[in-house]
């Protein structure tokens, strides 16, 4: 049986960075619209990634290591576990 940390390395737990803001096209400058919009669309895409993707990856990860350290326990706590 693998081990959690094999099945699901720390890589696809952990959020993507969130997108660079463009920079101003000159000092006092304001930002065109177009960058500004595709700055909100990579960043709502960062923040669905990590909502969507990394939370379900965590909560499985989490579960396997749980049924990982029962499957790897001693057959006398196995046989002994009383309320768990």
């Amino acid at each position: 049986m693998l081990s959690p940390d094999s099945l699901y390395p720390s890589s696809i737990t952990e959020c993507r960075d969130q997108p660079v803001v463009p920079a101003r096209p000159g000092p006092g400058l304001p930002r065109s619209d177009e960058d500004k919009a595709n700055y909100d669309r990579e960043l709502h895409a960062s923040w669905q990634d990590c909502h969507d993707t990394v939370d379900e990856t965590r909560r499985r990860k989490a579960d396997y290591a749980e049924q990982y350290r029962r499957s790897t326990e001693s057959p006398i706590r196995r046989f002994f576990r009383f309320g768990n």
